[in-house]
């Protein structure tokens, strides 16, 4: 099984700490993942199982474990977009501390939309 990406490969500031509700997400996200591609696996191949049927198989896996780690970075980047866009908020921080958590919000927007697009492309491609 996939391990959770380090902070610093999911978009998030090195140093900022991640919820633990968003590590739950993932790792529910992750044996969710996991278990609906196990169910759509054959249980044993087949006498005649050819070269191409494992080929598949194995790009299905990839491009599923692909989905999940795009997925958990889409969560990772919203996660901190929202948490800039409060600070961005707060009128007890400095402008420029305000303006940088904007900056940053709109930086972390970017990545989610592009892990997002990923991710669901990635998912098509698993199964289909």
């Amino acid at each position: 099984m996939p391990s959770i990406p380090h902070t610093a490969s999911l978009g998030v500031p090195t140093g900022s700490v991640i919820p633990l509700t968003l590590k739950r997400r993932a790792t529910r996200l992750l044996e969710s993942e996991r278990f609906l591609l196990l169910r759509r696996l054959p249980s044993a191949p087949s006498h005649h199982h050819n070269i191409n049927t494992h080929k598949k198989q194995m790009e299905t896996i990839k491009n599923a474990a692909n989905y999940v780690a795009e997925s958990v970075q889409g969560a990772a980047a919203t996660t901190s977009k929202e948490a800039n866009k409060e600070v961005a908020k707060d009128s007890d921080q400095s402008i420029g501390t305000r303006l940088n958590a904007g900056v940053d919000a709109l930086k972390d927007k970017s990545s989610e939309t592009s892990h997002d697009a990923k991710a669901e492309a990635y998912k098509q491609k698993a199964t289909h």
